[in-house]
């Protein structure tokens, strides 16, 4: 442990005597931005020979003021612009109102229970939730749906606020 001690002192030391002693940064390598840009162009703008590399131009300085937001209202300096998690609103848009959805023609509600041959015409039992229907030909359902013909295995029905047909599975005839 001791000669982790004697490492550290020899390294602060050196750190030190290299703060006071050692010469400051030099100006030689430095290149006025500006001439450097101008150079640049020269040198792109000649033509090159076989060896010659093609140096793209350098940037344009900016002064830090000008990248710098402040508000006009609050004289504040914003560094990074203006930050809301608010959405911006939006400009309404004038736009021709929809016209509504065309009405659809809903599923049957019915469930077949069974039917019957009498006087060479079919009688249907149907349910609907808790209620039971026997129809028949011409027999309109709760002012909703007409029954039009029952030739098994189906039965032709009207859906009559739209006007629009539809059948129901009734099984073969027996």
């Amino acid at each position: 442990m001791k000669s982790r001690h004697v490492l550290i002192f020899v390294a602060l030391s050196v750190t030190i005597w290299l703060a006071f002693f050692a010469e400051g940064p030099s100006d030689k390598g430095v290149v006025d931005a500006k001439s450097k840009n101008v150079a640049a162009n020269e040198k792109a703008s000649r033509p090159s020979g076989k060896n010659e590399k093609k140096v793209e131009p350098l940037l344009e300085l900016h002064d830090r003021k000008s990248l710098i937001e402040v508000d006009q209202k609050t004289k504040e300096v914003s560094l990074f612009g203006q930050q809301s998690w608010v959405p911006q609103p939006v400009a309404a848009v004038a736009t021709k109102p929809l016209a509504p959805p065309a009405p659809v023609l809903p599923p049957l509600p019915f469930q077949y229970i069974g039917k019957k041959w009498e006087d060479g015409n079919y009688e249907v039992f149907l349910a609907n939730g808790d209620k039971t229907y026997a129809v028949s030909v011409n027999t309109v359902i709760e002012n909703t749906y007409r029954v039009d013909a029952i030739k098994p295995p189906l039965m032709h029905l009207t859906y009559l606020p739209l006007n629009q047909a539809q059948t129901l599975s009734i099984g073969p005839s027996e």
